[in-house]
């Protein structure tokens, strides 16, 4: 140990105390500012991801909420195909509420996130889906929702 310690002892043997006190005041004070700038360095990457998942957090509740939408209209639309009439008006509501989810949606996403492929091909999925959904069989209608929902969820996922 002394060995590694020689310089160091060398040194504070030539020195009076009063160049010793500054020397390692000046020592001691390096030592806290590597301290408290890896302190920071640290606390603002956890301040950084915490922010970004709230960023992502807010998103979720428009997107769940068009997912939610997608399956009802899927299930009017199925009900529709079957025969059954009186729920005309209250999937053209549901309708009306995927659109405003999706715009919510848009809304809520960074803006390289509402300009990419995903999300485009989600809302031409969607405009494709409203106009000739009610042309398709049944089954079709049924998988073509289902595939809607699937990439809503992925990205979900992806956010």
């Amino acid at each position: 140990m002394k060995f590694i310690f020689a310089p160091a002892i060398a040194l504070m043997q030539r020195l009076n105390y009063t160049k010793k006190l500054p020397l390692l005041v000046s020592m001691l004070m390096l030592a806290v500012a590597l301290v408290m700038v890896t302190l920071f360095t640290h606390l603002n990457q956890g301040i950084q991801t915490s922010q970004r998942q709230l960023q992502g957090l807010a998103m979720i509740q428009p997107a769940t909420r068009a997912v939610q939408l997608v399956q009802q209209h899927r299930g009017m639309s199925a009900a529709l195909l079957s025969g059954t009439s009186p729920l005309l008006t209250q999937r053209a509501r549901r309708e009306a509420g995927v659109d405003q989810a999706l715009k919510a949606l848009e809304a809520t996403l960074p803006s390289g996130r509402a300009a990419g492929d995903d999300f485009r091909r989600i809302r031409e999925n969607w405009g494709r889906l409203r106009m000739g959904g009610p042309q398709l069989s049944m089954n079709e209608n049924f998988d073509t929702h289902t595939r809607l929902i699937g990439q809503l969820q992925s990205f979900i996922e992806s956010v």
